[in-house]
């Protein structure tokens, strides 16, 4: 019966021992390690010169917050969320629930109107005065100072983004 007895080195050699034998030693080979024609190995490291590469950062997916600057706007300490109407299943209607359902916070209360009404958590729960309501970047409230309620609010369909 033979057992292990030691490893030296690298590739190394093993020294084996059993009963009745005396110690012998073997050159063990690597089974990884590439020859080559002539049976010389070849080198496994390369060194490769160092590569720097810069970049512009572009963030192509704004999902599901704004930036904390984007152009004029300072959206920090705010608020905010961003809806991409690509991400969202095909609606039949106007289902404004649905749209804002990934939306942490948001409620859309059930009223007697036609017209849908949102809710943030923490903020006064009456229809849509906490929030600016803007149309390709247009606002669509009715007196922006005395009572912001918007009385219109666009089709659904038709939309990419709400932020």
């Amino acid at each position: 019966m033979f057992c292990l007895r030691q490893s030296i080195g690298f590739l190394g050699a093993l020294i084996l021992g059993g009963v009745g034998l005396l110690a012998q030693s073997a050159p063990v080979a690597d089974p990884t390690e590439e020859k080559n024609l002539d049976g010389a190995a070849k080198p496994k490291v390369v060194r490769l010169e160092q590569v720097e590469v810069q970049a512009d950062y572009d963030v192509q997916t704004r999902l599901p917050f704004l930036p904390d600057v984007e152009g004029t706007r300072i959206n920090a300490g705010k608020r905010t969320s961003n809806i991409d109407a690509h991400y969202l299943p095909e609606m039949k209607d106007d289902n404004w629930r649905q749209l804002t359902a990934t939306t942490p916070g948001l409620v859309v209360p059930d009223e007697s109107t036609p017209l849908p009404s949102f809710a943030y958590r923490g903020f006064d729960p009456h229809r849509l005065q906490s929030f600016q309501v803007l149309e390709d970047g247009i606002p669509i409230q009715a007196d922006m100072i005395g009572y912001p309620e918007a009385y219109y609010l666009p089709p659904t369909y038709p939309m990419e983004t709400m932020e």
